[in-house]
């Protein structure tokens, strides 16, 4: 039986094992980076009403803010890199959340709501520490944009044991998260020498050298499609 470990939060991993239940898999759910909400300084807090737009990178930034929503004006935009954290940004702030329809990613968002032509603006992009800075990097220019770290990443590497992997079959790992990743390889780049193991990502920014230790490496188009996963993990098992 393959076994398909994933290490890192999946919004949509109940769908996953549901399309993969009547088949010959092991799904282990073991994310191993937890959430800390960060505390916000007052200064920080009192700004955001200033704001002409809101930028939320993931449904952990949402989460780690939705106790402070009393600082926003809702009057204002607000903007998601994906739908399931547009959904979450509506049902906290009762408020429209625009995200990109085609491709969930900062590159897309930007692209849908042409923000490369706006300027003059003030936006505050909330994420997590060590996260992406694509959104500020291409926006400042011409902007006053803002980073807000609301949360930061902790790794509990040890949430993983030896025997969730097996030498006599294909162990695939899934990570959406490139430092749980990073922590995975360190662990275990040596300990799995001679084991089956591919991996499954969702952008080519995630492979590097130390990412030899898997035989084959798949990279997810549709992070929210859970037809994705189940056609990637067939197709490894196949091969």
């Amino acid at each position: 039986m393959t076994k398909i470990i994933c290490i890192s939060t999946i919004s949509i991993i109940d769908k996953i094992k549901e399309s993969l239940k009547n088949e010959r898999y092991l799904l282990t759910n073991k994310p191993i980076i937890k959430i800390k909400a960060a505390k916000l300084e007052d200064t920080i807090l009192e700004k955001l009403k200033n704001y002409d737009s809101y930028i939320f990178q993931s449904k952990n930034a949402v989460i780690s803010i939705r106790e402070n929503i009393k600082y926003f004006n809702i009057k204002n935009n607000f903007y998601a890199v994906g739908k399931y954290t547009a959904d979450m940004v509506e049902d906290i702030f009762s408020t429209k959340c625009y995200y990109p329809k085609k491709k969930y990613s900062s590159h897309e968002l930007i692209s849908e709501y042409n923000f490369n032509d706006i300027s003059g603006k003030d936006i505050v992009v909330f994420k997590g520490s060590h996260g992406l800075s694509h959104i500020k990097d291409c926006l400042e220019a011409k902007n006053n944009v803002n980073e807000v770290n609301v949360y930061v990443r902790e790794i509990d590497i040890n949430l993983l044991k030896d025997n969730d992997f097996d030498m006599n079959k294909l162990n695939i790992v899934i990570s959406m998260s490139n430092d749980a990743l990073k922590a995975f390889i360190k662990k275990y780049k040596h300990k799995l020498k001679g084991y089956d193991v591919a991996l499954i990502v969702p952008n080519k920014r995630f492979i590097t050298d130390e990412c030899d230790m898997f035989k084959r490496i798949r990279i997810i188009d549709d992070l929210q499609d859970e037809g994705q996963y189940t056609k990637i993990i067939r197709e490894l098992n196949d091969e």
